[in-house]
C-alpha cells in the first residue's frame, strides 16, 4: 500500500512539472503589435490597383494602391524592345515615374511588396507600357484604298488594333490601319499610322463634316460627333508578340464597320502640319502639335503656325456653309518663326467651323467645334 502511494505521488509531481519544462523550451513568437508590423493572411495580395497613369515619348508614370498601410514596395522594369532591365526602385510611396526612357520602346513593370524590411519580397502585379504617344493630325490621302473586312463592334466592346511601323521617310507614313463606319446615317473614315514613338490618327473621309478626332491626352484619343458626343476611343498603346497595338472601344452603336489591317493597302498618309520635313528643325517639329487647342472650344481657342520666311498671313473663320464669320489675320506681315493665332469664341453660335490659314505658299484648313 505504501509502495502504491509513493508511485501515485511521483506521478502527480511529474504532471505538475510538465508545463514548466515545456515553457522553458518553447519559442516565444513576437506579436505584430510588439514589432510595429502587421501580419498578412497567407496567400493574400494587398495590392488593389497597379496602373500606368501617364506617359510621354521618354517617360512612364505608374501608381498603385494597397488595402494595407505602411508596406514596403519594390518596382522592377525591363525594356522588352532591347531586353534591358531597368534599375529597381525601392519605396514606401504609391507612385513612381521612370524618366529618360528610349522612345518607341515597350516595357514591363512588376510590383513587389513586403510587410517589414526583413521579410522576403512578394510578387503583386504586372503592367505593360510604351513610350509611344497618340497624336491627331490632318492627313492627305495619296493612294487608293478601301476598307475590306466587316466587323460588328457592340457598345463598350473593346478590341485591339495591331499597328505596323512605317517604312516611309518621315513625315510620310505608310503601313497604316484603315477603317470606316456609319453613325446617324453619316459615314466616317479614318486611318491610324505608327512612326517610331508616335501614333498618328486622322480623318480620311467625313462627308457631312460632323466628326472630329480629339487627342484628350497622350493616353487617349476620341472620335467625337458634333451633336452626339464620343463615338469611340483609342487608349493606351500596348505591346504584343506582333508589335504595337491600340485598344479601341466603341461607346455608341455604329453600323457597317469595315477595316483593312495595317500594311494591306497601298495607302499613304502625310501629316500636313509636319511637311515639308526640311521646313523647320526636327527638334522643333517634335515638340509642336500644330492643331487648334482646345477643340471643341467655348470662350476661345488658339492655333500655332510656323513661317519659314517673312511674309503675309491670312487666317479666317468660316461656318459650315462657307460663310465668313471673322478674319483673324488679314494678310498681316509676320517674321519667320513660330507664331500663335487666337480665336475669340464670344458671340459665335454653337456649331462646326473651318479655320482657313494661308501662310506663304501653304494653305491649311482646320475643323473646329464651338460648344457652350
Amino acid at each position: 500500500m505504501k509502495k502504491h502511494s509513493i508511485l501515485w505521488a511521483g506521478f502527480l509531481i511529474a504532471c505538475l512539472l510538465l508545463p514548466v519544462g515545456l515553457l522553458a523550451n518553447a519559442r516565444v513568437e513576437t506579436s505584430p503589435e510588439n514589432t510595429g508590423y502587421r501580419a498578412l493572411a497567407p496567400n493574400s495580395n494587398p495590392i488593389t490597383s497597379f496602373d500606368i497613369t501617364a506617359y510621354t515619348s521618354s517617360s512612364i508614370s505608374l501608381a498603385w494602391s494597397s488595402s494595407v498601410p505602411n508596406l514596403y514596395f519594390k518596382l522592377e522594369g525591363v525594356n522588352n524592345s532591347s531586353t534591358t532591365p531597368l534599375p529597381p526602385v525601392y519605396t514606401q510611396g504609391y507612385s513612381h515615374t521612370y524618366n529618360n526612357l528610349p522612345s518607341g520602346n515597350n516595357f514591363t513593370f512588376r510590383l513587389y511588396y513586403r510587410v517589414s524590411p526583413s521579410d522576403p519580397w512578394e510578387y503583386a502585379a504586372r503592367v505593360n507600357g510604351n513610350t509611344i504617344i497618340i497624336v491627331v493630325e490632318e492627313i492627305v490621302e495619296f493612294g487608293d484604298g478601301e476598307p475590306q473586312y466587316p466587323y460588328n463592334p457592340g457598345v463598350n466592346d473593346s478590341f485591339s488594333i495591331p499597328l505596323l511601323p512605317s517604312q516611309a521617310e518621315f513625315p510620310e507614313i505608310n503601313n497604316h490601319f484603315l477603317a470606316q463606319f456609319e453613325f446617324q446615317n453619316e459615314v466616317f473614315r479614318f486611318a491610324i499610322g505608327l512612326n517610331q514613338d508616335t501614333i498618328y490618327a486622322g480623318e480620311l473621309y467625313d462627308k457631312e463634316g460632323v466628326f472630329y478626332l480629339n487627342d484628350a491626352s497622350p493616353l487617349e484619343l476620341y472620335c467625337v460627333h458634333a451633336t452626339h458626343g464620343n463615338i469611340f476611343k483609342l487608349k493606351s498603346p500596348s505591346f504584343n508578340t506582333g508589335g504595337t497595338s491600340v485598344k479601341a472601344t466603341f461607346l455608341q452603336q455604329v453600323y457597317n464597320y469595315q477595316f483593312t489591317p495595317a500594311g494591306e493597302v497601298p495607302l499613304q498618309m502625310l501629316p500636313k502640319d509636319r511637311k515639308p520635313i526640311d521646313a523647320f528643325d526636327r527638334s522643333v517639329a517634335a515638340q509642336l502639335n500644330l492643331l487648334p487647342r482646345p477643340n471643341p472650344f467655348n470662350t476661345g481657342t488658339s492655333v500655332a503656325y510656323f513661317l519659314e520666311n517673312d511674309g503675309p498671313v491670312y487666317i479666317s473663320l468660316n461656318d459650315a456653309l462657307g460663310r465668313l464669320v471673322k478674319v483673324v489675320e488679314n494678310n498681316t506681315q509676320q517674321k519667320a518663326g513660330l507664331h500663335q493665332a487666337l480665336i475669340n469664341g464670344a458671340g459665335i453660335p454653337d456649331g462646326i467651323y473651318y479655320l482657313h490659314m494661308q501662310t506663304g505658299s501653304e494653305c491649311r484648313v482646320h475643323t473646329l467645334v464651338k460648344r457652350e
